[in-house]
């Protein structure tokens, strides 16, 4: 029987995905029904698979065309500096 100190630690030290398939299925059983480290291990879990998901995608993501111009970042930074100030004021 897996214990939840030994599902925390493997999800610690190592992406989830990149475990063999059995130790991965063991750790998907174990978050599935237990109610004490359940939802915080889920929650790792998805956020590796965000980061795995978003390290694949990040030369797409800073593809030509995709970043603000200059003039473009400056006319922003400016519009919400005036909008904090109406706010405040």
């Amino acid at each position: 029987m897996i214990r939840c100190k030994h599902v925390s630690n493997a999800l610690a030290e190592q992406n989830w995905e990149d475990l063999s398939p059995m130790k991965k299925l063991a750790l998907r059983f174990h978050v599935m029904f237990c109610a004490v480290c359940g939802r915080f291990n889920r929650q790792i879990m998805s956020m590796q698979s965000g980061t795995r998901r978003f390290t694949e995608m990040e030369d797409e993501l800073h593809g030509e065309g995709c970043c603000l111009p200059k003039s473009g970042a400056a006319s922003m930074k400016e519009a919400l500096r005036e909008a904090k100030k109406s706010t405040e004021g």
